[in-house]
């Protein structure tokens, strides 16, 4: 990681290679991780359930992702390390 090279963690399913990475992440370098879980079935848009456009529980999309994503880098600002330097935001999808 600190070459800034892409690395590749691969494995079983369950084996707990996200867990490692949110640990690396969270607990030795003290930066924000965010998990997404993808799939060939994730909509661009959340559906719709009934006329006045509220979504139905449990549904996601892509657009849901980014929006999070964003609003989560926006809050990093008021957040620190404990080294007093800014946070990064390492995006995970799984």
């Amino acid at each position: 990681m600190r070459l800034n090279i892409p690395i590749v963690i691969m494995g079983e399913a369950g084996i707990g290679k996200t867990a490692l990475l949110r640990h690396v992440v969270r607990h030795l370098y003290s930066h924000e991780f965010k998990v997404f879980n993808i799939n060939a079935g994730l909509p661009l848009e959340t559906p719709k359930n009934d006329e006045k456009g509220q979504s139905a529980k449990g549904t996601g999309s892509l657009k849901d992702m980014i929006e999070n994503i964003r609003e989560t880098y926006e809050n990093m600002d008021k957040n620190k390390g404990p080294n007093g330097q800014a946070k990064k935001l390492w995006v995970f999808f799984d």
